[in-house]
C-alpha cells in the first residue's frame, strides 16, 4: 500500500486484481470509490478473504457490477453473494436466510443440500438487477472473427526444438490423441 499510496489517491480509475484488493484493503477502504467493477464475479463464497475485501472496498460505492461468463456454476446458491453485492435489497444479507427460503436440505445433515426450491423466484431476483444474456444474444453484434496467417521461417535450431516441443506435447492414449 505504502508503494502505490499516492498514485491510487491521486488516479481517476484504479483497477486492481484479487489479490492486490485483498492486500491493500485497508488502504483501498479509507476511499470512496463512484464505480467498483468486479471481473468473473468471482465472489460467490462469502467466506473468502477476496469476497469480504471486494465487499469492503466497494461499501461506500454508488455503482457496482459483475460480468461473468457463467454466474451460476453449480447451484442458486451461487448467485446470493453476486447478488447481494451488486443490489442486497433483492435478496437480503442473510446466506441462512437464502438457503431456508431456497435449499431443501438433507434430513441427516442440514448442511447438506439436496434439492432447490421456488428457483423462479431466484431466476427473477437475479433479472431485477442483473442485464441476463445468452452468448449468442450478444455475439450477434460483434464483427466476424478475422484471422491472419503469418508464415515464419525459423532458423535450423529454433526449427528442430519447436518440432521436439510439439511432438511432447502431444499425448498418446490407446485409441485417440
Amino acid at each position: 500500500w505504502d508503494k502505490e499510496k499516492s498514485k491510487i489517491e491521486a488516479a481517476q480509475v484504479v483497477v486492481v486484481n484479487y489479490d492486490k484488493c485483498v492486500s491493500m484493503e485497508q488502504g483501498l477502504t479509507s476511499r470512496k470509490f463512484n464505480f467498483v467493477g468486479v471481473d468473473e464475479g468471482l465472489i460467490k463464497n462469502l467466506h473468502t478473504a477476496r469476497t469480504k475485501s471486494v465487499f469492503e472496498v466497494s461499501k461506500h460505492a454508488t455503482s457496482k457490477v459483475i460480468m461473468s461468463g457463467t454466474l451460476v456454476n453449480n447451484s442458486p446458491i451461487d448467485i446470493f453473494s453476486p447478488v447481494k453485492f451488486v443490489e442486497p435489497s433483492v435478496l437480503g444479507v442473510s446466506i441462512t436466510r437464502f438457503k431456508t427460503r431456497f435449499c431443501v436440505p438433507a434430513k441427516f445433515n442440514k448442511n447438506v443440500i439436496i434439492a432447490f426450491r421456488h428457483q423462479d423466484e431466484v431466476k427473477s431476483a437475479l433479472q431485477a438487477c442483473c442485464i441476463v444474456m445468452t452468448k449468442a444474444e450478444w455475439l450477434k453484434d460483434l464483427p466476424p472473427k478475422t484471422f491472419h496467417e503469418i508464415s515464419v521461417t525459423l532458423p535450423d535450431e529454433q526449427r528442430d526444438f519447436y518440432q521436439a516441443l510439439s511432438a511432447n506435447w502431444i499425448a498418446k492414449v490407446p485409441g485417440t490423441e
